[in-house]
């Protein structure tokens, strides 16, 4: 995407190469399998997990599922690929076991969020996980003994923590809410290290769940812009406002980051995913 009037023009249309239909509500969440395994996960608002296998294309349904007493709004495999955590309706977060299905929550009720529970996410060495919910907290969980070591909140977020995602050495967690402003914590801690604004503050608080991701390298941050349709770049050591990069016609729902390069997914109200390449954020292609 070049400039916000010819963006259009510059997309280059890929098909849909496999569509699989199992759901029976809006799907919430998805994952793939860490280890490399051919293996899909994803999560809906009709209580279910479903599991997909990707290397039998002629296969549209899931093969497999867990299912839950409440919608399932979140999901995220264990590094290992062994357990996956689920976020829910309910305020009390869900170890699975991916083989037998087996389900563990933690025993301290104080531990648990008091809302529905926004997102989940593991730290890539499985160390601790970080959750958040529409209670406006932050909370850390040890990977092993599933207990909360440590809660963030309530946060400067306007009421609802929408997003968490961990560097990648596990020292610091980048949350973002329904004002779209991302924030930067310390784990350790639980201090505030940097927050992203606009330059222009966002004129409405979104109604949905918004994300912000950090690029591969860690040197920039990406959010919703102010609008609510495009991108915004930040210098994540600075603070600073890099770019806007304009190209969705609805609101931007997700960023998903490659892990190897500077090259992002969106999707959004439009009824599109795109596909960005981001070497240098001043300018999207």
């Amino acid at each position: 995407q070049r400039n916000e009037q010819n963006s259009e023009d510059f997309a280059v249309l890929r098909p849909v190469i496999r569509t699989y239909y199992d759901h029976t509500a809006p799907v919430t969440d998805l994952d793939f399998h860490p280890r490399g395994l051919p293996l899909l996960i994803s999560s809906s608002k009709d209580c279910t997990i479903k599991f997909f296998d990707l290397s039998k294309p002629a296969n549209k349904r899931s093969y497999r599922h867990i299912q839950d007493t409440h919608p399932v709004r979140s999901i995220n495999f264990h590094p290992t690929g062994e357990y996956l955590i689920a976020g829910t309706d309910h305020p009390m977060i869900r170890l699975y076991d991916v083989q037998t299905f087996a389900c563990f929550t933690c025993a301290n009720p104080s531990d648990h969020h008091s809302a529905p529970i926004n997102q989940v996410r593991y730290h890539s060495e499985a160390n601790v996980f970080a959750s958040c919910a529409k209670d406006g907290l932050v909370k850390i969980w040890d990977g092993v003994t599933n207990r909360c070591v440590r809660h963030i909140g309530p946060t400067p977020h306007a009421a609802e923590v929408t997003s968490v995602r961990f560097s990648r050495d596990g020292q610091y967690l980048l949350t973002c809410g329904k004002d779209l402003v991302p924030r930067l914590w310390e784990v350790a801690t639980g201090r505030l290290v940097m927050q992203y604004h606009h330059p222009v503050p966002a004129s409405t608080q979104q109604n949905v769940r918004v994300q912000a991701a950090l690029s591969p390298e860690e040197d920039y941050v990406f959010g919703v812009d102010d609008s609510g349709k495009g991108l915004s770049a930040w210098d994540t050591h600075t603070g600073a406002f890099i770019n806007r990069i304009p190209g969705h016609h609805g609101l931007t729902r997700w960023i998903s980051v490659s892990p190897m390069a500077t090259q992002l997914m969106t999707c959004s109200d439009d009824f599109r995913a795109r596909f960005w390449v981001v070497e240098n954020p001043v300018v999207a292609v």
